[in-house]
């Protein structure tokens, strides 16, 4: 029987979107992005904060807490980004194909796929110039032992121990992934039984690593970025739109337009729909974000060895 899309189709589009940019955004790096439904103006500052520690202290006279310094990181959202779809009058009637899982994949993939390269892109000489915050390694050559190097080297400058994240190459990401330290199922859980079912993801000395095959090198021959909370801040909103309700109350509106949100996450997306002379409907889905560098004992970037 051929699907039919009718009323539903652009709606159950935008909530299957938030589904795989979900799955794309683990919850280990949603630590270091702020998803938030509310309204973010292109090139608007927003406060974000890192979180200052506390140490435990002797009770035996009292609860007195200590001073805690937050630090505040400025970030300006400077990407305005969208990914569109159009659904022709005889799709929109009915097909073969599933097409809402096949639209929401690929307006997920654009999306999330966008997101992350300007999240990379915060990696560069200009804001963590150290030489301290650099492991030399080339991409073939990951293993066990360059998982123990960084987690010492974050570890001595104090870095959160919760939540650490990798983000690798694809060349890293294969070769550590066949190291037999990584994969040892006593070990830890990477290795299974069903080796089609293995994970896209490693877990091992403290990260959970991903691999990006887009990384970019970043002139520095980047081919693999360690960090932790408060290494990077990064904040994602809704646009504003002139066809949203309340906008223009006297003026006719030429788009539908609303917010869609995952309330697990605050994953948040702007949907404007709007019809086109020949019977069909086009869908746009919107965010505006932006990213900061946070701490720099708090990242450990890997470069190819010279």
């Amino acid at each position: 029987m051929a699907n039919a899309l009718g009323t539903l189709a652009s709606s159950l589009v935008a909530q299957r979107t938030l589904d795989y940019l979900k799955e794309m955004f683990p919850p280990v790096l949603r630590m270091f992005i702020d998803f938030t439904p509310q309204q973010v103006l292109l090139n608007q500052s927003i406060t974000t904060r890192i979180p200052g520690a506390t140490a435990a202290y002797s009770a035996v006279a009292g609860y007195v807490a200590p001073d805690v310094t937050d630090t505040d990181v400025p970030v300006t959202a400077t990407n305005f980004k969208a990914a569109s779809v159009a659904f022709t009058a005889a799709q929109m009637s009915s097909t073969n194909r599933d097409l809402v899982n096949e639209h929401a994949a690929a307006l997920a993939n654009s999306l999330g796929q966008d997101l992350l390269d300007q999240l990379c892109a915060i990696f560069i000489n200009a804001n963590y110039p150290l030489a301290s915050l650099r492991t030399l390694e080339d991409a073939v050559n990951y293993d066990d032992v360059t998982l123990r190097g960084i987690r010492k080297k974050l570890n001595v400058r104090k870095a959160p121990a919760l939540g650490r994240l990798g983000i690798l190459n694809s060349d890293a990401f294969e070769a550590l992934s066949g190291d037999d330290l990584v994969t040892k199922i006593d070990t830890n859980a990477n290795s299974q039984d069903d080796y089609a079912l293995a994970p896209m993801i490693l877990r091992a000395r403290g990260f959970t690593i991903i691999e990006y095959p887009q990384l970019p090198a970043n002139a520095i021959d980047l081919n693999g970025i360690f960090m932790t909370a408060g290494g990077v801040v990064g904040a994602v909103g809704v646009p504003a739109d002139a066809n949203a309700p309340g906008m223009f109350d006297n003026v006719p509106n030429v788009a539908a337009v609303e917010v869609v949100t995952d309330e697990d996450t605050g994953l948040s997306l702007l949907q404007r729909l709007h019809k086109n002379s020949n019977g069909g409907i086009q869908m746009d889905l919107a965010w505006v974000f932006g990213f900061a560098k946070g701490n720099t004992n708090c990242v450990e970037l890997v470069t190819e060895a010279p």
